[in-house]
């Protein structure tokens, strides 16, 4: 075994950067599917809370309708109230 030709050392080079960019795309690759699961159990957990509070906010909360609706229905009340005052005689006092 001899000293190597420029030939064989640009090949042993390019094996060496050939070898170091297969490692570093590798380790990349690596990391974005690793980050990947990460963000798809995220989703999955994200899904579930969404589905919960959906199945939970009719029985914690009233829709803006219903709540209208009941607000219509009280204010209607008190003016009933406040026309059947009106109507009663002003009863004052005079001595």
């Amino acid at each position: 075994m001899g000293v190597l030709s420029n030939a064989e050392i640009l090949l042993l080079i390019a094996n060496v950067v050939g070898w170091l960019i297969a490692t570093l795309l590798g380790w990349l690759v690596k990391g974005l599917f690793d980050r990947l699961k990460e963000l798809e159990a995220e989703n999955k957990l994200q899904t579930a809370a969404i589905a919960k509070i959906r199945e939970e906010m009719p029985t914690n909360y009233a829709r803006r309708e219903d709540l209208n609706d009941a607000l219509d229905r009280i204010f209607d009340a008190i003016r009933r109230i406040e026309d059947r005052l009106n109507a009663v005689p002003n009863r004052s006092h005079h001595t």
